[in-house]
């Protein structure tokens, strides 16, 4: 028989599959979640579930990292029921990094892999997972010096999500069929001499440890549109234009 889990507050009966190989410390971890409880928290009441089915659980260390769910649905023109799936990620941040160098402007981006499309060299803009936090611009520091080996103040970042919808929102859906995720862009940009620049490229960044295969790569802004087909890196390039930051 399925096992049912409670989160305090939430109207939706919560079952772990039958087939679940979970432990007694997973689920507790899965319970007190920030993955779980943001999306069963944030779910409509017109939207008519009859029930949530954990099937998998996916541990990044000691976190939850993304969880499959079965929603269970009434259709109430005859009262059928019908499944969707959902995968649950949380919140994410990129940043979209402008360097002016001798007068040209650039972005400064990298290439590493992704499965998921089969590309070994996928151009990118930095970006990160929030991982709980509330605040995408602790997190952009963060990932920035990670991912790009420099240091950035929070103070010098631009909310290129709440600035183009004049503050009703901070993020963005990415790809709301199955995912929950939301990605914050950001806007961070420096001045730096040829020098500097070339010093930066030749860094070796990324986590090790997180089998993170970093490359940096230096992309004449005007060309993004050209060079890459990652969502995020397009968005946060035509708000930038629309916004015409200086």
């Amino acid at each position: 028989m399925a096992r049912e889990i409670l989160i305090p507050g939430n109207l939706v009966p919560i079952f772990i599959a039958e087939n679940s190989s979970l432990s007694e410390k997973g689920i507790s971890l899965l319970t007190a979640s920030t993955l779980l409880r943001n999306y069963v928290y944030s779910l409509e009441p017109k939207l008519k579930i009859r029930m949530i089915i954990v099937e998998q659980v996916d541990f990044w260390g000691k976190k939850v990292g993304q969880i499959r769910l079965k929603v269970e649905m009434i259709d109430e023109r005859d009262d059928s029921t019908y499944c969707r799936i959902v995968i649950s990620r949380g919140g994410a941040v990129g940043v979209l990094i402008i360097v002016v160098c001798e007068g040209e402007a650039y972005a400064l981006m990298l290439r590493q892999p992704r499965v998921a499309i089969g590309q070994a060299k996928f151009l990118e803009i930095p970006a990160g997972l929030l991982d709980g936090s509330d605040d995408p611009a602790d997190v952009a520091v963060r990932e920035v010096k990670e991912e790009v080996g420099i240091v950035i103040s929070k103070k010098d970042l631009v909310d290129l999500c709440s600035k183009i919808s004049d503050g009703e929102s901070n993020y963005f859906h990415t790809s709301c069929g199955i995912l929950d995720e939301t990605i914050t862009l950001l806007l961070y940009k420096m001045k730096c001499s040829r020098p500097e620049l070339e010093k930066i490229l030749s860094q070796k960044t990324g986590l090790p440890e997180e089998h993170e295969d970093l490359t940096l790569e230096l992309v004449r802004l005007d060309e993004i549109l050209k060079k890459t087909t990652d969502t995020k890196s397009i968005l946060a390039y035509l708000m930038y234009k629309e916004l015409e930051i200086g």
